[in-house]
């Protein structure tokens, strides 16, 4: 779980950092390389997510300090980034499912399989995340509804390669229902 979160913004960027490097003020340089992978990649985003993500909006986010982390742009730009999963569980206040982000955007298959990165969100506002033990199998959420036929296509990843991958390696909740106490574990 994040420390040091505060109220200022940062906490799902913070969230993030804690998984991958082990220390949570890592969070601007978390930003900063999903703002680099973005710009790097922003032609394939825009062309896999015409409409469905606000490309001003995460700019502003990925550039301006204490800004919100958004999903789903954030979560499917940090999936890309980082090339984990991340799984995304909502607050009951936002009543919205539990979703998997798959990285997508140029993407190597590993030869060892990453755990996702979890992030949930509390009350409507703050994220927190849990370091699971690759020996625990939880069930996770279902695929974002963000990884349609035609994006995969789009981004030339045929019949459903991405997907299949993962799912050959994580176990996925069918039922949409909440997951709180699997994430808890």
């Amino acid at each position: 779980m994040t420390d040091n979160a505060g109220n200022n913004g940062d906490c799902g960027f913070r969230a993030l950092a804690q998984q991958l490097t082990g220390n949570e003020d890592d969070y601007g340089n978390i930003k900063s390389a999903m703002l680099n992978h973005y710009l790097k990649w922003k032609e394939d985003y825009i062309t896999a997510y015409p409409t469905m993500m606000n490309h001003d909006d995460l700019l502003h986010i990925l550039t301006t300090d204490h800004a919100w982390f958004s999903t789903p742009e954030c979560s499917q730009v940090a999936a890309n980034t980082f090339g984990r999963p991340i799984a995304v569980y909502p607050s009951r206040a936002m009543q919205g499912l539990d979703e998997m982000f798959f990285p997508m955007i140029h993407f190597d298959y590993p030869k060892n399989i990453p755990l996702p990165l979890v992030l949930q969100n509390h009350c409507n506002s703050h994220s927190v995340t849990v370091q699971l033990k690759r020996s625990k199998t939880p069930h996770w959420p279902i695929p974002s509804t963000w990884h349609t036929h035609a994006v995969l296509n789009l981004l030339g990843h045929a019949d459903d390669k991405v997907k299949t991958y993962w799912k050959r390696v994580l176990h996925f909740n069918r039922s949409g229902v909440e997951h709180e106490e699997t994430v808890n574990e």
